[in-house]
């Protein structure tokens, strides 16, 4: 019951986003930071409670595990910074999740009730940002950060589709106002990553049946986001910046990439000298952190992060965490497309939560090619319980599918033509 409560209670301070980072506790570490050292030494100890079934969750998913054993190894060798310890403990936080909601027992969280309480937080994040939108304009960062909002909108998101996808009309138009919402926080990665979940999330199987429709919804999604970027002239700025589209054809004009493109290059040059063990926890937000960049020539201002995460990762852990991370990564994008595989062929009606699972993990996998995802507690931790919550609905429910798909198959041999023949009855 406690571990249920302490996992509702994640999803439900999600709602703030970034809201506690504003305030400083003590003057020394914000509250957010102290919420993820708390976070941190709740998850270990659920965890202890049940060591030998926290054992197997944490061999489940054996790439990610030991992602986290080497980056805490390599604190004997690279004293961590303060960012370097931040991070081993999101890491941690987000394993962790995935291993606590994966374990079964009494009282546990089930899937729909995750679903309801992440839709009850989104939905408190949405109306907040909204009102703030309303006060201060496009892209406002009054109280919750544009950028993190519509990273944690994802997730959200991502479960609305699943559940558009498997008939609920409803859910496609409430998708379609959270895409909206992300647009008017002009966050550019953020919006073309969840137009893009739209036609994603109708692609059950390879075939031309489905890639026909996908096609045709591809060309729906992109017309809707050329038509946002082109009528709120915010947005287009942030996209376009004072040039055309006519320009970027043609090569007059360049993507503003805020200063990520020296950020990688910088990341790069230093990942170069320690390319295979990396240089330790935290030291890429470090460097960053350090360096002063040149923006458009005449403003400067610091970067505390190369905003790409597997560049982080290249750079912290070296080749080897990087390959170790991605092989988590691939590990959970694939049980939760099986696991939706399998849900859709036994007509189960967890489908629409497989799929939205797997849209969500897309989606925040994506938005770490430009953005520093991992570093969002709110983001992570919900993700995490998502993704240990598939683990464990699908542990349950393999009896029950393999059961509906012997019925299944049973009833169409019974309707077959052959078995209907009169030969066949006599």
């Amino acid at each position: 019951m406690l571990k249920r409560c302490f996992l509702i209670g994640l999803l439900l301070s999600s709602a703030l986003v970034d809201v506690l980072g504003n305030i400083n506790a003590a003057g020394v570490i914000s509250v957010n930071g102290l919420l993820t050292i708390l976070i941190t030494i709740g998850v270990a100890v659920f965890l202890l409670r049940r060591p030998k079934l926290a054992w197997r969750g944490f061999m489940r998913v054996w790439p990610l595990s030991a992602l986290l054993f080497y980056s805490v190894l390599q604190c004997l060798w690279h004293p961590p910074s303060v960012q370097g310890f931040q991070n081993i403990c999101l890491l941690w936080i987000f394993i962790g999740c995935v291993v606590l909601a994966s374990i079964e027992e009494k009282n546990q969280l089930e899937s729909t009730h995750v679903v309801r309480v992440l839709f009850w937080a989104s939905a408190i994040a949405a109306l907040v940002y909204g009102i703030s939108i309303l006060y201060d304009g496009l892209g406002t960062e009054s109280l919750i950060g544009a950028r993190s909002f519509a990273l944690y909108a994802l997730l959200a998101l991502g479960l609305l589709l699943g559940r558009w996808a498997h008939g609920s009309r409803a859910d496609f138009w409430l998708a379609a106002g959270l895409i909206v919402l992300i647009a008017l926080s002009l966050s550019r990665t953020a919006l073309a990553v969840g137009v893009f979940l739209f036609p994603l999330a109708r692609l059950r199987h390879i075939s031309f049946r489905d890639l026909r429709r996908i096609a045709i919804i591809g060309v729906i999604a992109a017309s809707g986001l050329y038509f946002l970027v082109v009528s709120i002239d915010a947005l287009r700025l942030r996209f376009l910046g004072n040039g055309s589209i006519a320009d970027y054809l043609s090569g007059e004009a360049s993507v503003d990439t805020s200063g990520r493109l020296a950020a990688w290059v910088l990341t790069l040059n230093s990942f170069s000298e320690s390319p295979w063990l990396g240089k330790g926890p935290g030291t890429a937000n470090d460097l960053n952190g350090m360096a002063t960049l040149d923006r458009r020539g005449d403003s400067q201002w610091e970067l505390a992060h190369p905003l790409n995460e597997y560049l982080r990762f290249l750079h912290d852990e070296g080749v080897l965490g990087l390959s170790l991370f991605l092989a988590g990564c691939v590990q959970l994008l694939a049980v939760c497309r099986k696991g939706y595989r399998q849900s859709v062929e036994a007509s189960s009606p967890a489908a629409s939560f497989y799929l939205g699972t797997f849209l969500a993990l897309l989606a925040v996998l994506l938005t770490m090619l430009t953005d520093n995802t991992a570093s969002y507690i709110y983001v992570m931790a919900p993700l995490g319980i998502l993704i240990g919550t598939v683990l464990r609905a699908q542990k349950q429910s393999s009896p029950e599918m393999t059961t509906r798909q012997t019925r299944v198959s049973d009833a169409a041999q019974l309707t077959s033509p052959a078995a209907l023949s009169p030969r066949s009855q006599t």
